[in-house]
C-alpha cells in the first residue's frame, strides 16, 4: 500500500492527548462528610483518577484511538496499485468462431474468453464504457458503449459461437467506424487468433490488445465426404487430416440414411492426410454421415454430412466442339439429365443449366450458366485477349466451391485475362489475374473459367471432378429450391420454387421454421447446428422435400494452434498483452470505519453515562 499524502499521519499527534486525559488527575473540590460508607465508588474513581497511574482497560479509550487511526489513514490517502485492461472507452471483439468450441481445461475456448472479458468488466470505473462485438464471419454487436456493468455480463453470457470463421477485417473497420467522435478508444481482441492476415494496406489507427485464448493444438478432422454413383451401386470418400503435432489413430464410421455400414482404423502421422474410399454402397443411398470415434480438443469436425442425390432430376445443356473431360465430370453429378450439342446446333430450351464452352450465344438464356474459355467480350465477364497464367491459387481459404479441392499441383498454360465484374467474386486466382469467378447477377448464377481446360493440367487431377461437383451444387439448388450456405455465412438461404405457396425448414434437432410467406423466403440463422436440414416447398396438394447437408468449416477452423503474436496489416501484435497499472485509492474506506467507530463511541459513552 502506499499514500499520495503521508503528512496525513501527523493526525496521529491527536492520540497523545487523548491518554493524557485518562491518565491525569481530575480535580475536585475537598468536601468534609460523616462517613465514607457511601462514597466508596467515589474513592475509587478518585484513585482511578491519579496522576500517572497505569492504564486501565478502556473501552471508550480504545474506541476513540481507532477513530484517530483511522482519520489519520483517510487523510494519508492510501493507494493500491492494480492491474487493469479496460480502462478507458474500450471497444472489445469477441471471437465466436466455430474453433472457439474448442474444449480447454474442462471448459471451451468461448467460455475461457468470456471470463476474461468478465475480468475486464470488474476492472472498469465509474468512467469507463465498454463496447463488446462478437466477430464471425459478420460482426455483430453484442451491447454498444456503455458503462453498465450489470448490462455487459448479462450481453457477455448471451455470447454464442457460430458455423464460420472471425473476419477480423470487418470487425476492426466498425471498431474505426466507432472511434470518430470518441478521443481515446483502444480495441481489445479476445480470441484464439486465428485469422486471416488483413491486406499491407489496412489503414488500423486505433490502439490494440490481443489477448489469446487456448493452448490445445492437436486435433483431427474429417472432411470431404462425397458419393458418386458407379453403375447400380455407389462409391463415397472422404478425407481425415491430423491437424496436430504428433500421430493419431483414430476409427471412422460411416453411416446412410441413419444405420451403420462401415468402421474403418486410420493412422495419421502428424500434419499427415488421408483418403479413405467405401465401394458397394446401396445406389439407393441417400443421407450419408462419417464420424470419427476420437477427434481432439473440437469435437464439431468429428462428423461430416453429405446428401447423395437430389429428389429430382435437373436438365443440363452442355455447348461445345467437344470436352470429354467436362462431360464425364457432368455427368457424375446425381439427378442430372445432360443433353449436348455443337455451337452452330445451339438453341435455347428448357434447361436448369448452360454450360458454354468456348461459345457464348448473342443472346444469353435466362437460367444459371457456367463459361468455360469464353470468346472475347462484355459479358459475363469483360474478356480480354490471351496471356500466360501463371499458378493458380484459391482466393479465400474460406470459398465452399474449393472444398476438397487441391490446386498445388495444377498448372494453366494460357488464360484470357478476366476484368472482376461488380456481381462476382474470385474464386481461383493467379498473378496475372482471375482464372475462375462465381456470383449472381439479375437472379441468374454464372461461373466463368478464363482458360481453355485444354490449356491445363487440371481435368487430370483429382480435384477436378470435385471442383465440377461443387460448382454443379452451387448452380443446380439442390432438391428443387434448397440453397447451400454461402462461404462465410450462417445463414441457410432458401431459393423457392415459382409455384410454392409455404416453404419451411426441419433443422437437425427436428424443429420447423416456416420461412415462406412472405417471398422470397428469409435466411434461416444457424446458430452453429450442424446436419441434415429438411426444406418442404408445398402448393395445392402438392409436396417437395429436399435435403441439404450443413458441415463445420474445417478448411479455416479445424487448426487450433494458437499463435503468440498477430498480424494486423504491417503491424505484428504481440500476444501476451501487458496489463495497465491503475491507482485505486481506498482513503473512503478508512473514513467510512471511522464514522462507523464514532456512532459505536457515542452510544457507549451515552450507555455508561
Amino acid at each position: 500500500m502506499r499514500f499520495f499524502a503521508p503528512l496525513g499521519f501527523l493526525f496521529l499527534l491527536g492520540a497523545p492527548p487523548i491518554i493524557l486525559l485518562y491518565i491525569l488527575k481530575l480535580r475536585r473540590k475537598d468536601v468534609p462528610v460523616s462517613s465514607t460508607f457511601l462514597w466508596r465508588q467515589l474513592v475509587r474513581d478518585f484513585q482511578a483518577n491519579a496522576p500517572w497511574q497505569r492504564l486501565r482497560k478502556n473501552l471508550l479509550l480504545l474506541l476513540q484511538l481507532l477513530i484517530v487511526l483511522l482519520l489519520a489513514l483517510a487523510l494519508a490517502r492510501p493507494y493500491l496499485v492494480a492491474p487493469r485492461q479496460g480502462t478507458g472507452d474500450t471497444v472489445v471483439l469477441l471471437d465466436v468462431s466455430a474453433s472457439m468450441e474448442a474444449a480447454e481445461g474442462g471448459s471451451t475456448r468461448l467460455a475461457k474468453a468470456q471470463e476474461k472479458i468478465g475480468g475486464l468488466v470488474s476492472g472498469m470505473g465509474p468512467r469507463d464504457t465498454m463496447t463488446i462485438v462478437a466477430v464471425g464471419p459478420l460482426p455483430r454487436v453484442l451491447l454498444p458503449s456503455t458503462h453498465d456493468a450489470r448490462a455487459l455480463r448479462t450481453a457477455l453470457a448471451g455470447a454464442r459461437t457460430v458455423n464460420g470463421p472471425a473476419d477480423l477485417g470487418k470487425a476492426l473497420s466498425l471498431a474505426e467506424s466507432m472511434a470518430k467522435g470518441r478521443a481515446g478508444l483502444r480495441v481489445i481482441i479476445v480470441g484464439d487468433g486465428g485469422y486471416r492476415d488483413l491486406p499491407s494496406d489496412f489503414a488500423l489507427t486505433l490502439p490494440v490488445v490481443y489477448l489469446p485464448v487456448g493452448t490445445q493444438a492437436e486435433n483431427l478432422a474429417v472432411t470431404g465426404l462425397s458419393v458418386r454413383p458407379m453403375g447400380p451401386r455407389a462409391v463415397a470418400m472422404t478425407r481425415v487430416i491430423n491437424f496436430g503435432s504428433e500421430s493419431a489413430t483414430t476409427v471412422l464410421t460411416l453411416a446412410i440414411d441413419g444405420a451403420i455400414f462401415d468402421a474403418r482404423e486410420v493412422e495419421l502421422k502428424a500434419g499427415e492426410e488421408k483418403d479413405v474410399f467405401w465401394e458397394d454402397l446401396p445406389a439407393k443411398a441417400r443421407l450419408l454421415q462419417a464420424r470419427l470415434s476420437t477427434g481432439g480438443a473440437l469435437k464439431g469436425d468429428d462428423e461430416v454430412f453429405a446428401v447423395a442425390a437430389g429428389e429430382s432430376s435437373a436438365r443440363v445443356l452442355m455447348v461445345t466442339k467437344g470436352n470429354r473431360f467436362l462431360e464425364q465430370a457432368l455427368s457424375l453429378y446425381p439427378g442430372v439429365e445432360l443433353f449436348k450439342c455443337a455451337p452452330e446446333a445451339y438453341k435455347a430450351g428448357d434447361y436448369d443449366l448452360y454450360v458454354f464452352d468456348g461459345f457464348l450465344p448473342p443472346s444469353l438464356p435466362k437460367a444459371n450458366l457456367i463459361s468455360l474459355d469464353p470468346p472475347v467480350g462484355n459479358w459475363p465477364a469483360e474478356v480480354g485477349s490471351e496471356a500466360p497464367a501463371g499458378f493458380p491459387q484459391a482466393a479465400r481459404p474460406e470459398e465452399q466451391l474449393l472444398s476438397y479441392v487441391d490446386l498445388r499441383q495444377v498448372h494453366v498454360a494460357k488464360a484470357k485475362k478476366l476484368t472482376l465484374p461488380t456481381w462476382a467474386r474470385t474464386v481461383i486466382d493467379a498473378s496475372t489475374g482471375p482464372l475462375l469467378i462465381a456470383g449472381e447477377e439479375a437472379g441468374r448464377r454464372a461461373a466463368v473459367f478464363a482458360f481453355d481446360l485444354h490449356q491445363s493440367d487440371l481435368p487430370l487431377r483429382t480435384g477436378f471432378p470435385i471442383l465440377i461437383q461443387n460448382l454443379m451444387a452451387w448452380e443446380l439448388p439442390v432438391g428443387a429450391g434448397a440453397a447451400l450456405p454461402e462461404a462465410g455465412d450462417d445463414r441457410l438461404r432458401v431459393e423457392a420454387l415459382p409455384q410454392a405457396e409455404e416453404v419451411s425448414v426441419t433443422d437437425p434437432s427436428q424443429k420447423v421454421t416456416r420461412v415462406a410467406p412472405p417471398f422470397p423466403p428469409a435466411p434461416l440463422d444457424q446458430v452453429g447446428r450442424r446436419g441434415f436440414y429438411e426444406i418442404t416447398q408445398k402448393w395445392g396438394s402438392n409436396e417437395v422435400v429436399a435435403h441439404v447437408a450443413v458441415n463445420f468449416p474445417v478448411a479455416t477452423e479445424s487448426t487450433l494452434a494458437v499463435p503468440d503474436r498477430l498480424s494486423l496489416g504491417r503491424r505484428a501484435l504481440g500476444g501476451a498483452a501487458k496489463a495497465q497499472a491503475e491507482n485505486r485509492e481506498v482513503w473512503p474506506v478508512a473514513a467510512i470505519l471511522a464514522l462507523g467507530v464514532l456512532t459505536v463511541e457515542w452510544w457507549v459513552y451515552h450507555r455508561g453515562s
